[in-house]
């Protein structure tokens, strides 16, 4: 009788595979349950307590199914493109117990585990790209999206403001469709000029390229909670770096607000140095008189304060450029009429006063460093001829 061969190899994964078989199926229906959390069109009708029951249970049937043998199996997507990346994978990626959370609340918001729909970032999770391209793509009734963005324009050297419009149809569920479109433009309002463009963080030696992919993940988070009524982390906290305030920013000269993470900000409180006291973030009415301006009118001011920021940034790159290419000029220069053309061109220049003296000083000086030509010999003297 012919012995049976055997393949030791393939038997644990085999075992493996009819093991989780049971767990898997329970962990796809506890996540579809749970989808309507994560776009809930019709949250008007349901309460708030329901909504909090909800999302507790689903929290707590995922901890509950995710045992240490899944998330064996579930660590190793860990900084592949085919799973999730997080921002420590150079130095092994997060702990389990980190992962775990961060699994379940990707779950919960409608993320899959696998082709990068969400990031870890400061122990937190990041829904991406990837994650809005597939809602969109899958959400009921949508069709046409048409993405239009714009040419970025570079604010100050780490930050850009890009263009952005979008169109789209949506059936509603009497069949109607809807013609929808989202301007993220410059618009004229009764308050002014409104800069709506997105805001992107552009890390040293970023091309156009990753710039629009930054804005057009904003976009599409944008789309999504437009039709969903969900609000959508952005997830840059470096946007500061533009200049544009932030609504949570304490006055000028009375500290700040920093985050430990995309959108957790903590109540670090500086003192300020002019006058010894913290700032107050509730002051007595007495105090503070009431704002008795609309929701929509504090929007557009905000926004309008915006675009003043922006538009300083914009003249402070001018200047230093000017400054920069006078600069450079100068010190190229090897003739005094080329510094008395650099020296026109810098009086013809509105410039800060401070300015304006510093380059014409640099002017002279330059000036001064060129060799005196040599006298002429008087007319009529002969030179004596030595025999």
């Amino acid at each position: 009788m012919a012995a049976t061969t055997r393949l030791p190899a393939q038997q644990p994964q085999q075992q493996l595979s009819t093991a989780l078989a049971a767990t898997v199926n329970e962990l796809d229906s506890i996540a579809k349950s749970c989808r309507a959390l994560a776009f809930p069109s019709d949250a008007g009708h349901v309460g708030q307590f329901a909504r909090a029951l909800a999302t507790a249970d689903g929290i707590r049937s995922l901890r509950r199914a995710l045992s240490a043998q899944i998330m064996e199996v579930i660590m190793d997507l860990q900084g592949t493109g085919l799973g999730f990346k997080t921002d420590k994978d150079s130095t092994g990626g997060y702990p389990v117990e980190v992962v775990r959370e961060c699994l379940i609340e990707a779950t919960l918001r409608g993320a899959m585990p696998v082709n990068n729909e969400w990031n870890i970032i400061s122990s937190r999770p990041y829904l991406s790209l990837n994650y809005f391209k597939r809602a969109l793509r899958e959400y009921p009734g949508l069709t046409d999206l048409n993405l239009m963005p714009g040419v970025p324009y570079l604010v100050g050297t780490s930050g850009a403001l890009v263009d952005y419009r979008a169109t789209w149809k949506l059936q509603q569920p009497d069949g109607q469709v809807l013609d929808m479109r989202l301007d993220r433009t410059k618009l004229q309002t009764p308050y002014g000029e409104v800069d709506q463009r997105i805001p992107v963080r552009v890390n040293s030696g970023q091309g156009a390229d990753a710039i629009l992919g930054k804005a057009e993940r904003k976009m599409r988070a944008a789309i999504l909670a437009k039709i969903t009524g969900t609000d959508f982390s952005e997830g840059e906290v470096e946007e500061s770096q533009l200049g544009l305030p932030a609504p949570t920013m304490p006055p000028a000269g009375h500290g700040s607000l920093r985050g430990n993470g995309p959108g957790q900000p903590t109540a670090t409180m500086t003192i300020n140095p002019g006058d010894g006291k913290p700032y107050n973030p509730d002051p007595p009415p007495s105090v503070e008189p009431e704002d008795t301006r609309t929701p929509t009118e504090k929007i557009l001011t905000q926004a309008v304060a915006n675009a003043e920021q922006a538009k300083q940034a914009q003249d402070q790159m001018a200047l230093q450029d000017f400054v920069d290419d006078v600069t450079d000029k100068i010190n190229a220069a090897d003739r005094s009429v080329e510094i008395d053309r650099i020296r026109a061109r810098i009086k013809e220049t509105e410039l800060p006063e401070g300015i304006h003296n510093d380059l014409l000083k640099r002017c002279d000086e330059k000036n001064a460093s060129f060799a005196p030509a040599p006298a002429a010999a008087p007319t009529g003297q002969k030179k004596r001829r030595d025999f």
